[in-house]
């Protein structure tokens, strides 16, 4: 078994783990980003987006 701190000879438990862990994070990334991609462009309200983000800017209001 891999002992849990580095020794001179290999790494230990928690680097290997974070190594592995950080490759599976990228390479899931890189699919989620690929998969992005081909969705299609839907497009967006800003209207909405703006009150969103800002419910008390008064420039959006109706009747003022």
């Amino acid at each position: 078994m891999t002992p849990i701190e580095n020794t001179e000879d290999r790494y230990g438990a928690i680097a290997i783990l974070f190594h592995w862990s950080m490759a599976f994070l990228i390479i899931g990334l890189a699919a989620l980003g690929l998969y992005m991609v081909t969705l299609p462009d839907v497009g967006f309200n800003t209207k909405k987006i703006t009150l969103v983000l800002y419910p008390s800017s008064s420039c959006f209001r109706s009747g003022k």
